[in-house]
């Protein structure tokens, strides 16, 4: 799937972080829905649209983005876990999803997200 074609759903509460993630996709040909700030925003942007994966951030501000995970992954979505918090746990059913740690490399983030997009097309369902 080209990034053209694609679109990443990005749940950060640290505005910096969260426009320079939106920017950085963008460039690339992504089209970026949210940044969202909190998991109910999250949930209002894609009531009307389906992401082709997610980037969330583990903790926002007094609440962790790990239903909302659980709640993408039951609809087939891949997620990508983003953290400041080394060593951060996550739960054994999202064990699984990749995790980045903050700050990264906003390239880093981009290449990960292309082949986690074009591994789910290539995935026989």
């Amino acid at each position: 799937m080209a990034a053209e074609d694609a679109s990443v759903l990005i749940v950060e509460d640290e505005a910096v972080i969260a426009l320079d993630l939106q920017a950085e996709l963008e460039d690339a040909g992504w089209t970026v829905m949210g940044p969202a700030a909190s998991v109910s925003q999250a949930l209002s942007s894609i009531r009307d649209r389906r992401p082709t994966i997610a980037l969330l951030d583990i903790e926002l501000r007094g609440e962790t983005t790990f239903a909302l995970a659980e709640c993408l992954r039951k609809k087939g979505l891949p997620v990508v876990f983003l953290t400041g918090r080394e060593g951060r746990e996550r739960p054994a059913s999202l064990r699984d999803c990749h995790l980045i740690q903050k700050p990264a490399d906003l390239s880093r983030i981009g290449a990960l997200l292309r082949n986690l997009t074009a591994k789910d097309v290539a995935a026989p369902h």
